[in-house]
This record gives structure tokens, sequence and C-alpha cells, in this order.
């Protein structure tokens, strides 16, 4: 079962998703996925979480059509460079170098291979399998968690604190209690949290939250020094 954490703390909300583009759409349509939130969700909550869901999608459905037409886009491409550099080399008659009738060639086919990619993603194919996937949205089931719920105080601790104070409170070497009652849980946690910072396009006014960056090095730090945990 692939999980989705939802966090929401002080007036942040994040959305976090164990499925790879590669496998989103196969897991959704086995209904091999759940959502696992806090205390309550309001229906604000629910759109958010299917809206981030549907990006999701999107991103799955791109790289599933890119993988199916790779081949066919990629001969497409070559016979592009072929015909251009046939062209440039005894159709216009110039004194050209060959290296310039291959640069030239080299980027009609770059532009063909964009331009073939660019098109698909707003296919007929594609528009369909889309609303296909995201009809399963509405079969997720979704599950309250204590762990998800500490985790929530934990970083309205955090966010309310200064670098001073979080740095006092590790040095204190108090760790809070999720930290050692579930172990699957924290190690997941870590791993989506790690894999959201790496892969998320966030603008640069919209930063990484400095508490979540915190939290991350409070668990692998405990981590490291409770290895059987892992």
């Amino acid at each position: 079962m692939k999980n989705v954490i939802y966090l929401k703390w002080k007036d942040k909300k994040l959305v976090l998703n164990e499925c790879t583009p590669q496998n989103l759409i196969e897991h959704l349509s086995e209904e091999n996925m759940k959502v696992s939130f806090s205390e309550s969700i309001s229906d604000e909550d629910l759109d958010y979480i299917k809206t981030e869901l549907k990006i999701d999608i999107e991103n799955s459905v791109n790289s599933w059509i890119n993988d199916s037409r790779f081949v066919f886009h990629l001969l497409i491409s070559a016979g592009v460079f072929l015909v251009s550099y046939y062209f440039f080399s005894y159709v216009i008659r110039d004194p050209l170098p060959l290296v310039d009738e291959i640069v030239l060639s080299l980027l009609i086919a770059g532009f063909s291979w964009y331009r073939l990619k660019n098109q698909q993603y707003k296919s007929d194919t594609v528009i369909h399998k889309k609303v296909e996937i995201e009809q399963y949205l509405a079969d997720i089931p979704y599950n309250s968690s204590d762990f998800l719920v500490q985790v929530e105080l934990y970083l309205e601790k955090l966010a309310s604190m200064n670098d001073m104070e979080q740095k006092s409170l590790v040095d204190s070497g108090a760790v809070p209690v999720f930290f050692t009652s579930g172990k699957k849980e924290l190690i997941l946690l870590l791993r989506l949290l790690e894999k959201n910072k790496k892969n998320k396009k966030i603008p640069k006014k919209n930063k990484f939250p400095s508490e979540l960056n915190e939290l991350i090095k409070q668990i692998k730090s405990f981590l490291k020094y409770h290895s059987s945990m892992v």
C-alpha cells in the first residue's frame, strides 16, 4: 500500500506522495493507495489534497505517454535530421562547412522532438487518460493518524522558535515522543520529506519551510545514533 501524507500546521500545508510518476497510475488503478491525516480534515483540505494529486496524475500521464512514444518520436526526429542534412548539403549550394550543416540539422531535429512532445500532452489520448485516472481519486481511503497529530504539533513548536531556541532544544537531548513510538512511520516521513524537498519546484519567495528542514535534520541525527531502528 502506497502512502499519501497530509500535513497541516499553522498556515502551511503539504501533501507528501510516496508514488513516483512512473508507478502512480498503476497504484491508483489497483486501489493501492491511502491518504493519512491528523485529527480532522475539512472540505477545503480535501480539495487541496485532490488538487495536489491531480498535479501528480498529470505528471504521471505525461511520463506514461513519453515512455510509450519514445521510439516513435526518436525515429521521426532522426528522419527530420537526415532530411535536413540532405537539404543543407545538396539542395542549398553554399560554402558552409560540414559542421555547420550538422549543427543546423541537429537544431531542427531537436525542435521537432520538442514540438512532438508538447503536442502529445494536448492529445485526446492524454486528456482521456487523465480523466480516467482522476476518477480513481474518489476511491482512495482516508485515515486519521495519531503519529501525524504529534508531527504537526512538533512542527508548530519548531515554527514558533528562532534558530537559537531550536539549537538549545537539540542540545538538551530531548526528542519528540513520535521519534521512538513509530519507527516505520518516522522513516517513511523522512524519506517523503527529503523527496519533496529535492523534487518540488518551490518559488524563491516560498522557500522550503525552515521547520521542515530542522525536522529532517533531527530525524536523521536520531536515526544515525539509533541505527537499530532502521
